[in-house]
């Protein structure tokens, strides 16, 4: 699986990133998924910071949605409005994966998210989706 839209994944890290500096998140990351991502750290800095040139492959979906889950969580970490943080979150989902995908799978969503209106109950809701999809 390749980025999709590795410049909007890009945004995204910055919005949900706040005033944090990239250090400080890229750590948090890897903390969060218990260092199961395969991007190395230089690879999530030129990402984050838009200047890859060819989107680096992410071994697996799993990886993937891994990523999206801990991006998520930093943003309700880093008091970003939960509504950036749901845009946020549907666009880099979009970049992971193109938007046919991540159009259906926020429509499903759609049903749940509304009832997440608070950063707290949105950040437990997202901690609990990465622990069911960290290896055992």
């Amino acid at each position: 699986m390749r980025l999709s839209d590795a410049e909007r994944v890009s945004r995204a890290i910055q919005t949900l990133s706040g005033r944090a500096s990239l250090d400080v998140i890229v750590d948090r990351l890897y903390d969060l998924t218990e260092g199961t991502l395969e991007l190395d750290r230089a690879t999530l800095h030129r990402i984050a910071r838009g200047k890859t040139q060819v989107a680096r492959a992410i071994d697996s979906p799993e990886e993937c949605i891994r990523l999206y889950f801990a991006l998520m969580i930093v943003g309700c970490e880093q008091d970003v409005a939960t509504v950036t943080i749901v845009e946020e979150g549907r666009a880099m989902l979009a970049g992971f994966i193109g938007e046919p995908l991540a159009a259906l799978i926020f429509r499903d969503l759609e049903a749940t998210l509304p009832k997440l209106a608070d950063r707290l109950t949105l950040k437990e809701y997202l901690e609990e989706g990465l622990r069911l999809w960290l290896p055992k």
